[in-house]
């Protein structure tokens, strides 16, 4: 089960606001580097990173607030595919193309 992380609502322009995460790592797997992908909102040596983020329809959050951030399973797996799967297939038809032309 992936943690959430917690954040505060720095600011808010229109419908998009930035967060100040600041947690530690949430789980033994994340502290080895091998984690669920929660470990995107720790990055950097103090822990501490801003996010820009679209804000819900309706949500009622101001500047100052306390909010949790997760990932949803969906759009985790829709990251790994375009971080992992995307570029590995540009390399194999580079490869593919460079035998062709040879």
């Amino acid at each position: 089960m992936m943690e959430s992380a917690t954040g505060m609502v720095s600011t808010i322009d229109g419908f998009w606001a930035t967060v100040i995460v600041d947690a530690p790592v949430a789980c033994q797997r994340c502290a080895s580097g091998k984690g669920c992908g929660a470990g995107l909102f720790l990055q950097g040596a103090t822990n501490s990173r801003q996010i820009r983020m679209r804000l819900p329809t309706g949500a009622a959050i101001k500047v100052g607030d306390e909010v949790a951030l997760s990932i949803a399973p969906a759009y985790l797996l829709r990251a790994a595919f375009l971080a992992y799967a995307l570029p590995l297939i540009a390399v194999l038809l580079a490869l593919a193309a460079g035998l062709l032309l040879t």
